[in-house]
Formats: C-alpha cells, sequence, structure tokens
C-alpha cells in the first residue's frame, strides 16, 4: 500500500482487490492446511473462522449453488447457517444491538419472499450500473448474501466470515435506502480486509470513543467501522445525485457527520500510516 488512497477512491480499488485476492488465497491454503483430507478448490467466507479454531460445517465450505446473483436461496445452505449461528452467537452477535430473533436467518427465502432474492440483486447491479469504484470493488468485497427474517431493515459484516453480508428490509422499503444499506456493508468488508494487512491502530483500538452515529462512546474500532460505513454511503449517495439523501439510522447529513467521525477519532487515536490515510480517504469523500 502506497499511501495514495486504500479504501475509497480509484487508488484504492487495486489496493482492495488485491488484498481481497491475497487474503483468499491464504484462507483457502489454510483451511486446506487445518483439514488435509479435503480438497478445496474455492474461497468460503466460512474458512475465516479456522484461524480462532472453529470448525463451520463441511456443507458452509463450499459455495451454495443455488444462488440468484450474489443472494443464496439454497433451503438447506441457509438452515446450516442459522443453526451454526445459533449454537455460536459469539462469531457474529458481538456488539450488535438487539437480540438474536433480530438477526435469524431467512431459511426458506423461496417460499416466504422469492422476490427478496431479486430485490437485492437488482439493487446490487443499480449500485455497480451508477458507481464505477462499486463495480470495480464489489466482487472482492461481496462473496455472497445471506437474508435476515425479520422483515426491519437491518445488515450485518463480521471479519470473521469475511465477504458474507447479512441484510434484511420489510416489504416496499425504498430502493435507495436499500442501496445504502448494501454498501454500508461493504464499508465494513473493506475496512476488515485492511486490517488484515494493517494494525491502522497505534493506540489502543478499544478505547472510548464519541460516535457521531450512535451518539455514544464505543470502543475506537467500532467507531472506525461505524465511520467506514458511513463513508461508502456518502459514497453512494454522491454518485447517484443525491447527496442530500438522509438514512433513518443516521438521520443527519451523513457528510456533516461523517467529518465529526473523522475528528473525533483523531483527536482520541494515533493512526498508522494506512489509518491516517483512510481518514484522509474518508474526509476526500466527505468533502466531494
Amino acid at each position: 500500500m502506497d499511501g495514495s488512497g486504500v479504501i475509497i477512491g480509484d487508488a484504492a480499488v487495486d489496493v482492495l482487490n488485491q488484498l481481497s485476492t491475497e487474503l483468499q488465497n491464504k484462507t483457502v491454503e489454510f483451511a486446506k492446511y487445518t483439514t488435509p483430507n479435503e480438497d478445496y478448490s474455492e474461497y468460503s467466507s466460512w474458512m475465516c473462522l479456522y484461524p480462532i479454531n472453529v470448525r463451520p460445517p463441511k456443507r458452509l465450505l463450499s459455495q451454495p449453488k443455488n444462488l440468484v446473483g450474489s443472494v443464496v436461496m439454497q433451503k438447506d445452505y441457509l438452515t446450516e447457517i442459522a443453526y451454526f449461528i445459533d449454537n455460536n452467537p459469539q462469531l457474529i452477535q458481538t456488539h450488535l444491538i438487539g437480540t438474536a430473533e433480530d438477526w435469524e436467518v431467512l431459511t426458506d427465502i423461496e417460499t416466504q419472499r422469492p422476490q427478496m432474492a431479486s430485490e437485492l440483486e437488482d439493487i446490487c447491479i443499480y449500485i455497480r450500473d451508477v458507481s464505477p469504484f462499486f463495480d470495480n470493488i464489489f466482487n472482492a468485497l461481496v462473496t455472497n448474501i445471506i437474508p435476515l427474517k425479520q422483515s426491519r431493515a437491518r445488515g450485518l459484516s463480521s471479519d470473521l466470515i469475511r465477504g458474507t453480508l447479512f441484510l434484511g428490509y420489510p416489504p416496499g422499503y425504498s430502493s435507495i435506502l436499500l442501496a445504502m444499506d448494501v454498501v454500508h456493508e461493504m464499508g465494513h468488508q473493506a475496512l476488515s480486509i485492511l486490517l488484515s494487512a494493517d494494525p491502522i491502530f497505534i493506540s489502543d483500538p478499544d478505547q472510548p470513543v464519541y460516535s457521531e452515529i450512535r451518539h455514544t462512546e464505543r470502543p475506537a474500532i467500532q467507531s472506525l467501522h461505524a465511520a467506514s460505513a458511513i463513508a461508502y454511503m456518502v459514497h453512494l449517495i454522491k454518485d447517484t445525485g443525491c447527496p442530500q439523501q438522509l438514512h433513518p439510522d443516521c438521520p443527519d447529513d451523513l457528510s456533516k457527520t461523517l467529518l465529526k467521525a473523522i475528528s473525533s477519532l483523531n483527536k482520541a487515536c494515533q493512526f498508522t500510516e494506512v489509518g491516517e490515510q483512510i481518514l484522509s480517504d474518508f474526509n476526500a469523500v466527505a468533502l466531494r
């Protein structure tokens, strides 16, 4: 990483694609090393659990066969995910708002909400059509999308399951808000990839920092993740020509919120060169 843009912007495209490819290849090799009797030919997000000595179900270590674009439709695959998460809630539910029911996987999407997959895929196509940046990094950040059962707008990403986005939303939900929710999760994914290559923080990543999104103190790493998600949302709404678009989870102007978040992080934390470049990237998109 040469410090000329690492998380947003034209220079960041090569960085994210290269790091994503390298990380996925290393993850597959580690999975092969851990289970030498298995022949894994392609990356699965669930392989990321091997380094922390968690064995995911074998079924999840290969890609699902029934997909609509990036959206998983296959009931047995979704059921396996739901069962695994129920028995290992700490893997994704730490620090999340809400209860386990809020993050329940929609295992029978084909019968309960068959239109959900096409809606999500249409939104992903829209994001890629409207923004060259998101088009160029989409495959680096998104392996697949898992539908959530609760008909409320919510999303989830975990650096322990890199590349998988968990998304839920109500019927009739605004297309632009859904697009913002997708790129919000992509922002988390991008930061997770960069964290695999650089510590980003010199100071303690768990020290409290005021969050401009939650309006409370949170660990610095969570506040940085929130800023990354907001930065990706800001990039999208500016690419769509709607820079004043608001989001229910952040009712204030998103660009102004991002600038406040950058200021709070700069005041409270010390960063590596990569960390400083990340904040510089955020600042550039906020002022664009």
